[in-house]
């Protein structure tokens, strides 16, 4: 794979927006880590110290023995003792009697579980006698008890406590024992492990987010700006940015604007040509139209004193007809230029060396007479060149007329004929002649140069800095066999 495929995947959307996920899973991942340290690090040092939690085990203590010396609350009144544990939210509740028997629990690790005054069920647990029963209550409903030789819950589902780490409480029936403990520091772990997760989920999907809004918004403005185009502001610039499929369309649509700028140029300039063409031309032969067809009604009326001054008005019409003649080729040549048909052309093979010296070495032969000092170099391999030999002349014809006329005469002309890779390239170079006045030229010669050489599959390229004029014609060849040549 080359340089500019691998350059075309490494910035496409789909490459982007792997990246964008990798980066987004990277950044969220990272910030739900830091969201669970943070929680961590706050419940370990601050909230969950040991300090803070035994504060606030006193609290709920004191809350709970006042509570029951308030409302007179006996220890079987289990919907009572639910209501308060309810309200506090964050404690486990457990009562035992003197021998530290359990017989009440809740709380997260509870047995018994506060539930709304609406559900009420009922269990029942037999001593271990099976004679006399105590009704224990997991929910709101108060229980009635029987007086009984054994108090106590059956050996196997007994749960005891250690009555020297628990608070003395007065219930209304007697003194119990009351195990409080806070546990809110296990609802803060859970709030931050969801909190971490939710972190997660919002950072990755606002990535993404941003992502392809920033992606929408270049295809949206690329849009509007499409839609100034064609609405017929060509003025309007395209935004060209990202090195992506979105700037490759942007790119596109420039250049589509900007051919479109270049054709209503071309067709501008081809329209005021037309018209300064015809306003010209209709001068132009009109001029002479009416005085051919002036000396035309003086011979055909015999109105003149002589037979020389009858052959005056004979050469005179034919020059004026010369006239339209060359006013007639220039039209040609203009139509020849702006006209999308093409021409119509006799291909023929000719040795590129023959032809050359004979086309050059004419041409040559005719500035040097007007005092032009000439370079050429003309190669000697043996090629074929495939042309129409009417039109090859035309160009080579232009060429030497455009020397002739704009070259300066006090500097050389170099005429270079070579072959490489089967391209035959003539270039040719000659100072401006400075000395003019004014140059008047509509460089259609040159155009038709262009449409003449590319019909012929080659190239036709001008270069003009103001000092050196140069023209540089390509045409492909063909390589002579040797057999060809022997023969």
């Amino acid at each position: 794979m080359d340089v500019e495929k691998i350059k075309k995947v490494f910035f496409s959307l789909r490459f982007k927006f792997v990246i964008v996920l990798v980066v987004a899973l990277l950044i969220s991942y990272g910030a739900m880590s830091l969201t669970t340290f943070a929680f961590d690090y706050y419940l370990i040092n601050y909230y969950s110290t040991q300090e803070k939690m035994e504060e606030r085990d006193r609290k709920y203590q004191e809350s709970f023995k006042e509570y029951v010396k308030e409302n007179n609350i006996s220890s079987t009144e289990t919907k009572a003792i639910n209501r308060w544990v309810k309200e506090q939210n964050q404690v486990m509740l457990g009562l035992c009697d003197e021998n530290g028997k359990a017989f009440y629990e809740s709380g997260i690790s509870s047995n018994v579980l506060a539930v709304d005054d609406e559900e009420e069920t009922e269990t029942e647990t037999t001593t271990s006698k099976g004679t006399n029963t105590y009704s224990y209550y997991a929910n709101d409903t108060e229980t009635t008890a029987t007086e009984s030789s054994d108090t106590s819950f059956s050996d196997e589902n007994a749960v005891y406590y250690d009555t020297a780490y628990l608070i003395p409480v007065e219930f209304f029936d007697g003194t119990f024992y009351a195990s409080v403990i806070d546990v809110s520091s296990s609802n803060i772990s859970t709030i931050g492990y969801y909190s971490s997760y939710l972190v997660f989920i919002v950072i990755f999907f606002a990535i993404v987010l941003a992502y392809n809004y920033l992606v929408n918004k270049r295809i949206i403005r690329l849009s509007k700006e499409v839609s100034k185009i064609k609405n017929g502001n060509l003025d309007s610039d395209i935004t060209k940015k990202g090195r992506d499929e979105i700037e490759g369309l942007a790119m596109d649509v420039d250049n589509m604007r900007e051919f479109l700028i270049s054709r209503i140029e071309e067709s501008e300039r081809a329209w005021g040509a037309n018209k300064e063409l015809i306003t010209n031309m209709s001068h132009d032969i009109r001029t002479p139209l009416t005085s051919l067809i002036g000396y035309v009604d003086i011979i055909e009326q015999k109105n003149y004193d002589s037979e020389e001054q009858r052959d005056l008005y004979i050469k005179t019409i034919k020059s004026k007809a010369l006239q339209l003649k060359s006013l007639s080729d220039k039209l040609f040549s203009y139509f020849l230029v702006f006209g999308d048909d093409e021409i119509n052309m006799l291909e023929e093979k000719f040795d590129t060396r023959i032809l050359l010296q004979q086309l050059i070495g004419e041409r040559v032969f005719d500035l040097e007479n007007k005092g032009y000092k000439i370079d050429v170099i003309i190669c000697a391999e043996p090629y074929f060149l495939n042309v129409d030999i009417q039109y090859f002349q035309r160009v080579f014809d232009n060429l030497f007329s455009n020397i002739s006329k704009y070259a300066d005469i006090s500097k050389k002309v170099v005429i270079d004929c070579s072959i490489e890779d089967d391209i035959l390239t003539v270039t040719v170079n000659n100072k401006i002649n400075k000395n003019l006045d004014r140059i008047e030229s509509n460089n259609i010669g040159l155009k038709i140069c262009q449409k003449i050489v590319k019909q012929m599959h080659g190239t036709f390229e001008i270069e003009n800095d103001g000092d050196d004029f140069t023209v540089t014609v390509t045409f492909p060849v063909e390589k002579i066999k040797e057999e060809s040549v022997e023969n």
